[in-house]
């Protein structure tokens, strides 16, 4: 189940970072972003770009809890998602002074951590649905 499915994230992954990257200058630039700003921007942008690989795969894993029926586990993970972005922004920004690049980094490991809760809920999912069917197809062959 979801073979495809991580083979396409995979794809839009790669494709998205390398679109994103070439077009992060130009889209500012675009959007007329003030001077004073436009490094700072650009730091987020490039940071957040990099990590579209681990947001793709959030993705894709609440996608499928979704459609097993598991709406709840999707919820907890963005809720520990937002609780761990708030602690390490203050740690990066205030605590380390890591400034823009600090909160990027910080929002990312913060979805990380959502990507692997959802990981873990989803093998436990597909574990269990794997041990029904198997035990079904066992009894039903007797």
């Amino acid at each position: 189940m979801g073979g495809n499915a991580v083979i396409l994230t995979i794809g839009a992954a790669v494709v998205l970072t390398a679109a994103g990257e070439l077009v992060a200058s130009p889209m500012l630039a675009l959007l007329k972003t003030p001077e004073n700003i436009v490094a700072g921007s650009l730091t987020y942008l490039r940071v957040m770009i990099g990590g579209l690989t681990v947001i793709t795969f959030y993705n894709l894993e609440a996608s499928l809890l979704r459609a097993l029926g598991d709406g709840r586990s999707p919820l907890i993970a963005m809720v520990i998602a937002s609780c761990t972005n708030i602690g390490l922004d203050l740690l990066f920004v205030m605590g380390f002074r890591l400034g823009i690049a600090g909160a990027a980094v910080a929002t990312l490991m913060a979805q990380g951590i959502s990507c692997i809760y959802c990981f873990v809920v989803l093998r436990r999912v597909l574990d269990s649905e794997l041990r029904e069917t198997q035990t079904t197809n066992y009894f039903s062959v007797l």
